[in-house]
């Protein structure tokens, strides 16, 4: 019958059993990795077959930055910026346009009152990606302060009559 036997080409890895078809590799390094399927059969010559397998390196841990608390509708978005993976911002709850969704530092606009939550992902091929959260809270800027009209009296007491906010207290 014919012989099999894997063998590395290039890149590293320990073939655990060489003469087995089915067999475990350990010590893959990050990248590239060849093996070859090698299988003979007397005087016959050689078939073989070549595999790749692509080790990916852990992506770097996501950070998104400090919460916000502001009362604008756009906020500047400041998260690490990986060594190892890409980064991608997404908006997970409340409303958002950012400028930039690949750039670890971009601005965020059209942001709604009340709590924003955005997500900086890290990804780096088949590894699991690190993600982290941030929240932006928009306060709504206070109505339009109104003191009512000046006056003028001749007492010592008088009513004073502002407006009644909408927003704000």
């Amino acid at each position: 019958g014919a012989l099999g036997t894997w063998s590395l080409l290039s890149g590293s890895g320990i073939i655990h059993t060489p003469s087995v078809s089915q067999t475990l590799v350990s010590n893959l390094a990050v990248g590239d990795n060849r093996f070859v399927w090698s299988l003979n059969n007397g005087i016959c010559p050689v078939s073989t077959d070549t595999i790749l397998v692509t080790r990916y390196k852990e992506p770097d841990l996501a950070s998104a930055g400090q919460d916000i608390h502001t009362c604008a509708s756009s906020a500047d978005l400041r998260a690490n910026v990986p060594q190892t993976g890409t980064g991608f911002w997404v908006v997970l709850t409340g409303t958002g346009v950012i400028e930039n969704p690949g750039s670890a530092e971009t601005v965020v606009n059209n942001l709604s009152s009340g709590k924003n939550k955005l997500v900086w992902t890290i990804s780096n091929g088949t590894c699991n990606p690190k993600s982290d959260t941030l929240e932006i809270t928009v306060d709504q800027n206070p109505t339009t302060a109104s003191a009512g009209p000046d006056q003028d009296i001749c007492g010592s007491n008088t009513a004073l009559s502002a407006i009644s906010p909408q927003v704000g207290s």
